[in-house]
């Protein structure tokens, strides 16, 4: 086989692996609509919803890139993990309080969640492992 055929069957199969790169995310889009709703369901108001779906574009983009399907992974199940952890990424990046302070704000959400009403201060606190004085004070003041 001849040089020029050489690179002309390498063309080709980079293009047809473009072409099929392009098909799986144009038949996903729906996928990164579907999930960013999922993630900003439980997000605060204020935040936003386009700027987290186009992180799951991108998400979804590289999930293509990095697709074998000779792994036997099917491409959705494969694509949601990468389209959910890119918008959490973004959304972190985005978010205006500290990591320590997001996870103790969850730790108490989640706490309260899981007791029965009314949940006072003191109940957080044997619940958590958190003082009385960090549950009290405004998320702003507890680095």
């Amino acid at each position: 086989m001849s040089v020029s055929m050489s690179r002309k069957l390498q063309e080709y199969s980079r293009t047809a692996e473009q072409t099929v790169r392009d098909e799986l995310v144009i038949s996903h889009v729906w996928l990164v609509r579907h999930l960013t709703g999922k993630v900003t369901a439980r997000l605060p108001a204020g935040v936003d919803i386009e700027n987290l779906e186009s992180a799951g574009m991108l998400g979804l983009v590289e999930a293509a890139r990095r697709y074998d399907a000779t792994r036997g992974v099917d491409f959705k199940s494969f694509a949601a993990l990468r389209i959910r952890g890119a918008i959490y990424d973004e959304a972190r990046r985005n978010c205006p309080l500290p990591q320590e302070v997001m996870q103790r704000v969850m730790q108490v959400a989640k706490a309260q969640e899981q007791m029965p009403a009314p949940v006072t201060v003191d109940d957080l606190a044997a619940e958590t492992g958190l003082s009385k004085d960090k549950l009290s004070m405004p998320c702003w003041q507890c680095r």
